[in-house]
């Protein structure tokens, strides 16, 4: 009866063994799965809590780099309305940029591109300081060109007014000039008139007769109107010192009982200018006389061919434009 006991407490036995040890594994296997699930959710836990920092370290970083860049931008400001307008420009910009990084670092899964954009940021403000600089450089040129002109505006506007009263000096001088040029003109019209009259040769005894030319071609002298072929007109040239030696012109006019001055062109007749009153007169004909300042007696013809009128004719002779001598005659 023991034995038997013994037996069965000894089979219970083997039979539960393999129980426990498949209890004890499973208690095994659930206690490293509880610790293996744990540590995941732990690094779960630890990388999110990284990421949440990163994002707010990378928050507090866009502020910054934000802010600085206005600041930067603000500095740059100068009375200049197109640089003024560029950089108001850049700063709605850099807003768009700033809040487009923000919507990103609100998902921890776009941390990567956020960093990217930020980098791309400060390139972005890099590169709006270079424009600044640029543009700045540029309107120093500008400026510099512009003083460059404004001085030489100035020197040529100095120049200008200088020129222009000199030319007003040289204007004024040549006004007097011409003045004392025309005065002087005027002085040696004026000599040289009074010159010129007493140059004048006078003429004396001045003698007309009437000729008929017979067949033999003598003339003789005649007093009727209608049988004369042309008057002889005799004259005493008088002395005067003034007067040059050299061929003295005399210009004979004869006037008709009409009134009208006998003048044909073929035969010499022409004008000339009265110095007294600068009217011009018809003369019948020219005398040249080699003059030696000493008196001298000369005659000339006057034969126009065409009848004569009866009645009291006049005879005026000029010299170098004044009258010098003058006569009158009758024809029957």
């Amino acid at each position: 009866m023991s034995e038997y006991n013994s037996n069965s407490n000894t089979t219970k036995k083997s039979n539960s063994l393999p129980i426990i040890i498949g209890l004890l594994i499973a208690s095994v296997g659930a206690n490293a799965y509880l610790f293996f699930n744990k540590q995941k959710q732990q690094e779960i836990i630890v990388n999110t809590e990284t990421k949440l920092t990163e994002s707010e370290r990378l928050k507090a970083e866009l502020e910054k780099q934000y802010y600085e860049a206005l600041q930067d931008l603000e500095k740059q400001r100068t009375d200049n309305k197109s640089l003024n307008d560029l950089i108001e420009t850049q700063k709605a910009e850099l807003k768009t940029q700033k809040d487009k990084i923000a919507r990103m670092l609100g998902d921890s899964k776009n941390l990567v591109n956020a960093r990217k954009e930020m980098a791309n940021l400060r390139t972005q403000v890099d590169g709006y300081m270079a424009e600044i600089t640029k543009l700045k450089d540029e309107n120093a040129t500008l400026a510099s060109s512009n003083n460059a002109l404004t001085e030489e505006k100035k020197t040529l506007t100095y120049t200008l007014e200088e020129q222009k009263k000199m030319n007003e000096e040289l204007a004024t001088a040549k006004t007097v000039l011409v003045s004392e040029k025309e005065k002087l003109t005027s002085e040696n019209t004026t000599l040289a008139k009074k010159v010129n009259i007493a140059s004048v040769v006078k003429v004396n005894n001045i003698d007309v007769n009437g000729y008929r030319i017979k067949s033999s071609g003598k003339e003789v002298d005649r007093k009727q109107a209608k049988s004369i072929d042309g008057l002889r007109i005799c004259f005493d040239v008088a002395e005067n010192i003034v007067a040059e030696s050299g061929v003295e012109q005399f210009y004979v006019r004869i006037i008709n009982p009409t009134g009208e001055t006998q003048a044909l062109e073929n035969l010499g007749s022409g004008v000339l200018i009265n110095q007294v009153n600068n009217e011009e007169i018809k003369y019948t004909s020219l005398k040249g006389v080699k003059y030696e300042n000493k008196q001298q007696n000369t005659c000339m013809n006057w034969q126009p061919n065409i009848p004569f009128q009866n009645g009291k004719y006049t005879v005026e002779v000029y010299n170098k434009g004044y009258l010098s001598g003058t006569t009158s005659f009758e024809l029957k």
